[in-house]
């Protein structure tokens, strides 16, 4: 096994092992820890032979008690109440141990590959916009953010590397970018302590964040080989971050998750949308919601030329399209677009407040009564095609935010499609779309490349997600 893996290894599961007369947490439950509200909030640790652990809380001095197992571990669950703080939580096996700076508010899972864990101080040659405001403005901000070292484990752990730190000048620049903005959009709007855990991993196949009973049951062999010959290295196999990264973590009380994955996965569209269907409700089961009610959003993969580095090639547009359908069929899911944050060149976009302000906008939406805020998409209601035109006609509305419009493509039956212009018919809320170069359309495209010049987007600024109406074959141009 990779060296660097047994280390890492060694490092999640050293602080589990029980030592003399004193309890022992995972770091998770620590100084600065932020517990979700109104819940039933599990605590876990070890204990060294005590016959029983009993834990008070500072907000209602209420007493729990449990046995321990014979191996040591322990399991409470607390009541929550509304959102407020700073507690402190007092567990005694005999020697006590006290946490502090406990908050009450809202928790969110936040993971994927580097676009989450790209830092507020970005990258090298790679920066953040606004990076600066964000971290002068840090301390005007509840929020608390713990950090996942990275993991990869043959097998589940039970405890994993972190610390909480709380928004600060100091501590902001190492704060994942999406997940931080995304907090303090919630933060800002909500008035309440939030918390982010953050589990990510750069350059990492969906493989390694699902259980592999999960992965064999949604995908065939050939499949599985093919996601592991496009992108198998060892953090890549299947379960090991999951096993490492999310398994430790599984059953701390949360709102939801956000994802930001899929570039990883770009050269086989349909077998990502399998697996992203089936693991979600894998993650959920792990928190025991077996109703599917805790949210999961993800942020559609922005535009890039990926890896063949040809902006007309659809990599992207079908990974998008399968991200897209597999959310549709879960409950309690939405997807962040990004037409308007890609580069051509470099694939962690600088623009993040635009991915965490859409996580939020679907948050606040769907989770926090802000029912009627239109966060959505332009989405079509209506689609005809007429004396060489196409024509459009939205839901709701709104039709776009500007009168011209690029990234539409018209074909005819020889299934070749052509740039076509576009522009809004105000008075009678539709898109006309047309081009010379396809006097009878019969199919029509938007954003439809790895990397392409797009505009449309809602009043709210919202992107439209790329769509076809063919159902064509793309493998061979793919």
């Amino acid at each position: 096994m990779n060296r660097k893996i047994i280390l890492s290894l060694l490092a999640a599961v050293l602080p589990i092992l029980p030592s003399a007369a004193k309890v022992t947490l995972c770091q998770l439950f620590s100084d600065g820890m932020v517990l979700q509200r109104e819940s039933s909030a599990r605590i876990w640790g070890f204990t060294d032979g005590a016959s029983k652990v009993s834990l008070s809380t500072s907000w209602d001095s209420k007493l729990y008690t449990c046995k321990p197992a014979p191996n040591g571990s322990w399991v409470l669950t607390v009541n929550t109440p509304k959102a407020g703080g700073p507690y402190f939580i007092t567990i005694d096996d005999g020697d006590k141990t006290v946490i502090n700076d406990v908050l009450i508010g809202e928790v969110w899972i936040c993971s994927g590959q580097s676009n989450m864990e790209m830092k507020i101080k970005g990258f090298p040659g790679q920066p953040v916009d606004n990076a600066a405001d964000y971290i002068l403005e840090a301390d005007n901000y509840d929020i608390h953010a713990f950090t996942l070292a990275r993991a990869a484990a043959p097998g589940a752990l039970n405890s994993c590397i972190g610390k909480w730190e709380r928004s600060s000048i100091a501590s902001v620049p190492e704060i994942s970018a999406t997940a931080y903005l995304f907090a303090r959009r919630l933060q800002a709007t909500l008035k309440l302590p939030v918390g982010i855990i953050v589990s990510a991993w750069g350059g990492t196949s969906i493989l390694g964040w699902m259980p592999e009973n999960v992965i064999d049951s949604s995908i065939s062999q050939n499949e599985k080989g093919e996601v592991l010959k496009a992108c198998g290295t060892a953090k890549d196999q299947p379960a090991v971050l999951y096993n490492g990264m999310i398994a430790p973590l599984a059953g701390y009380a949360a709102r939801g998750f956000i994802w930001y994955q899929g570039e990883a996965n770009v050269t086989t569209p349909q077998t990502y949308g399998k697996l992203l269907a089936a693991m979600i409700p894998a993650w959920r089961q792990a928190w025991g919601d077996k109703k599917g009610e805790m949210p999961f959003y993800a942020v559609e993969i922005a535009p890039y030329r990926y890896g063949r580095g040809n902006d007309m090639k659809y990599d992207r547009p079908l990974t998008v399209e399968a991200t897209a359908k597999a959310l549709a069929s879960l409950p309690n899911t939405g997807i962040a677009t990004t037409g308007d944050a890609g580069n051509a060149v470099v694939i962690h976009p600088a623009a993040k407040q635009k991915v965490g302000d859409r996580l939020a906008f679907l948050a606040l939406k769907n989770c926090y009564g802000y029912g009627s805020f239109d966060c959505n998409p332009p989405e079509i209601k209506k689609l005809e095609f007429s004396k060489g035109v196409a024509r459009i006609w939205t839901k709701g509305a709104d039709v776009a935010n500007e009168a011209v419009l690029y990234g539409f493509e018209l074909a005819g039956k020889d299934e070749c499609y052509y740039q076509a212009k576009a522009f809004v018919e105000r008075r009678e809320a539709y898109i006309e779309i047309s081009s010379p170069d396809v006097p009878a359309p019969v199919a029509l495209r938007y954003g439809f490349h790895n990397y392409c010049r797009q505009n449309w987007a809602s009043w709210l600024g919202i992107p439209a997600l790329p769509f076809r109406t063919d159902k064509w074959n793309y493998k061979e141009e793919h």
